[in-house]
């Protein structure tokens, strides 16, 4: 367990996202087993180059790093942690009070960057997690 995230649910995120191919470069500049963004890496602690996210130990460990944060945000739900880790959770982390915002910024490791700047542009207009029931749903 790396920063406390269950090893199946990385093994989940790399067979998802990569099938353990470590040298992969995905849609939108997303790198390695993890396909992470370079800018989502930064977004927990990264300062190297796009180019030493290739490296399987270091696209693992800042991988994981913001995997943690999708998991801590989705309470511990893997289905739902997954789906953060891919499509980001900032406004997730921001509605429970600041806790992942740093990380969770970058809209997720592979999101685009025309959807991180649309994110970062909209700030504080969606606050609703789209995997939980609306009112009416639940009522029902």
């Amino acid at each position: 367990q790396a920063n406390l995230v269950p090893e199946e649910l990385v093994h989940r995120v790399i067979v998802r996202e990569s099938k353990y191919q470590p040298h992969l470069i995905g849609r939108g500049g997303a790198i390695g087993m993890m396909q992470i963004k370079l800018a989502t890496a930064r977004g927990v602690g990264y300062t190297g180059t796009a180019e030493g996210l290739r490296d399987a130990a270091t696209n693992l460990k800042y991988g994981v790093k913001y995997l943690a944060g999708a998991y801590r945000a989705a309470n511990g739900d893997h289905d739902r942690a997954v789906r953060y880790f891919a499509g980001g959770y900032y406004y997730v982390a921001k509605r429970q009070r600041g806790g992942h915002l740093k990380e969770a910024k970058h809209g997720g490791a592979g999101a685009p960057p025309k959807e991180l700047a649309r994110q970062d542009q909209m700030s504080d207009q969606l606050t609703v997690d789209p995997a939980e029931p609306k009112p009416e749903q639940a009522a029902k």
